[in-house]
């Protein structure tokens, strides 16, 4: 395994009404992570602060594959699979309480390789009785 290959990573989240379609807010941020790949599979992970809280997030992938598994611990934790194949039930557990939650994968694309690159992921999450849309993209370069 080639280990901690360091990574610059820019998330942004746009969320969008179901009905409507109009985009109503949007999360942004630039981490430090690494990139890990062995066997073919890749795992890129980074620590994401947001309003006093921490996650480990840890994305995992194959190579040819067309899906996508988000790991998150901390402060938030679940286990979120991305797969245009079928829709993933999981549970979403918070420090007040745990929900059930479903996601529907409309599109994914990742093109990450060795220096870098994207994801982008477009699906409909069902959490707490609301559905919302939401576009995640997430960039990748090799750090220097």
């Amino acid at each position: 395994m080639q280990k901690n290959i360091p990574l610059s990573i820019s998330v942004l989240s746009e969320y969008f009404d179901i009905e409507s379609g109009e985009k109503y807010d949007e999360i942004a941020a630039n981490v430090i992570g690494c990139l890990q790949k062995k066997d073919g599979q890749y795992k890129i992970i980074y620590k994401e602060t947001y309003e006093g809280s921490a996650v480990i997030t840890e994305l995992v992938f194959s190579e040819g594959s067309n899906r996508l598994v988000v790991n998150k611990k901390g402060d938030v934790e679940c286990k979120m699979v991305f797969s245009e194949a079928k829709p993933s039930c999981f549970i979403y557990r918070l420090a007040y309480g745990a929900f059930d939650a479903e996601i529907k994968t409309h599109s994914l694309i990742n093109t990450v390789g060795m220096s870098g690159g994207e994801i982008c992921v477009l699906y409909t999450l069902s959490l707490g009785g609301q559905t919302q849309k939401i576009s995640m993209k997430i960039s990748a370069e090799a750090s220097k």
